[in-house]
């Protein structure tokens, strides 16, 4: 006989193995059989068993139900029980609309730019790598810096079969926007590490970061508390009415990838660079990596977030909004210094100290310059303090001649 821990190790991917475990262990709090015990019952117990679950898992999406008979289904063949397959869908007849309850969003261009405007250098290279190369989050979490060719226009991603969810090893790419990205990350992530690895307390996990040489080494579980955290900065974290789930999630970046390119190149290629298994993509395994990087470059304007044109002139507008307040406050700093040059001159005599030194109106009892522009008849307060002191310094003769004259002309 085969244990639970025994069946759900028959399977390879991490992911699988989770989510067996948790459909026997639902199977289990619902009806309070264990599964193994489900092997020494006849066959009418077992379909009994089957059906109280499906009732009492009334709180459950049609898709989870699903999956959990589907799970202890494969436990029964794998110890040589096999529900006759009329009675199996006479059972399962009863779960409407298998599809996902959750009513999940789609992003667009600008949406991701909102969410990115939040990141931070390590957050901004996981999703825009996710966007961009249409892999798995999975995928992504277990590339290597070695991985990624920058030689290669496009920058290529090599995938291997024991990360791939098809377990082929498969070739996609990145655009160059997100190449520079992902660069200043790799400078950053030796220092990422060292900081990530005072809060360890495990030698182990230590080891384990610098040895494996990850892109992004960090656990799924991290990715997707980052991605929740810039999902609520930018106020995209709305939850679905049914579910409570949250619509945008970090997998939809996939669907994102797919919507964009698919007006620039076929399917089947699409289907290629992320990793969808058909009998066409399995011909497509034998084009060159300089065949699939051209096709990529034929959609990479359509995959570029912050580069695009739109944004060029979005930009050239908010230059030109800067240009035309600047010039405002320019015009009313000149006014304010053209006023105060005036009433300097209504009063010749207080004891402000005034003297008309060459180009350079100066003030020695204030910390104020006024400098006036011959060509232009422009006027400029200074107040840099620095070049004030060198001012005085360089003007100190002429100061010293003008107050003697100054007080030759009151003795007289």
């Amino acid at each position: 006989m085969i244990t639970e821990e025994e069946f759900i190790q028959c399977y390879v991917k991490i992911n699988t193995q989770k989510a067996y475990k948790q459909a026997l262990q639902r199977f289990k709090t619902k009806t309070n059989i264990k599964p193994s015990k489900l092997i020494q019952m006849p066959p009418e117990h077992i379909e009994i068993a089957l059906r109280q679950y499906l009732i009492k898992s009334q709180d459950k999406t049609p898709k989870t139900c699903s999956l959990t008979i589907k799970v202890i289904n494969q436990f029964l063949k794998r110890n040589g029980i096999n529900i006759d397959i009329y009675h199996l869908k006479d059972i399962t007849r009863n779960i409407k609309d298998r599809r996902p309850a959750t009513s999940f969003r789609t992003f667009t261009s600008k949406q991701l730019k909102e969410i990115l405007q939040h990141a931070n250098l390590k957050d901004k290279a996981l999703i825009m790598l996710l966007a961009t190369s249409g892999i798995r989050i999975n995928e992504a979490l277990q590339i290597k810096v070695k991985d990624i060719d920058f030689k290669f226009n496009p920058t290529l991603i090599n995938i291997k079969a024991s990360v791939t969810k098809s377990g082929y090893p498969r070739t996609t790419f990145i655009t160059s926007e997100t190449t520079e990205v992902i660069k200043q990350w790799i400078q950053f992530r030796k220092q990422y590490i060292k900081e990530a690895n005072k809060k360890n307390y495990s030698k182990k996990n230590k080891d384990n970061k610098e040895d494996k040489g990850r892109l992004f080494p960090y656990s799924y579980g991290t990715a997707i508390s980052i991605w929740l955290k810039l999902l609520k900065k930018a106020k995209f974290d709305k939850r679905d009415d049914t579910t409570n789930f949250h619509q945008y999630k970090l997998h939809g970046l996939r669907a994102y990838f797919r919507t964009q390119i698919s007006t620039e190149i076929s399917q089947d290629i699409i289907d290629t660079l992320m990793g969808h298994e058909t009998e066409l993509t399995r011909a497509y395994r034998n084009i060159t990596e300089e065949t699939l990087g051209e096709q990529y470059k034929k959609a990479e304007h359509k995959l570029t977030i912050f580069e695009s044109l739109k944004d060029f002139s979005e930009l050239q507008e908010e230059i030109e909004i800067i240009k035309k307040e600047n010039l405002e406050i320019k015009m009313k700093y000149n006014q304010l210094a053209t006023d105060l040059y005036e009433r300097i001159h209504q009063f010749p005599d207080t004891d402000m100290d005034y003297y008309e030194l060459k180009e350079i109106q100066i003030l020695p009892n204030s910390e104020l310059f006024i400098d006036i522009d011959k060509d232009t008849g422009e006027t400029y307060v200074i107040r840099d303090e620095e070049r004030i002191k060198a001012l005085k310094e360089y003007y100190k003769d002429d100061i010293k001649e003008a107050r003697k004259n100054k007080a030759k002309s009151i003795r007289m």
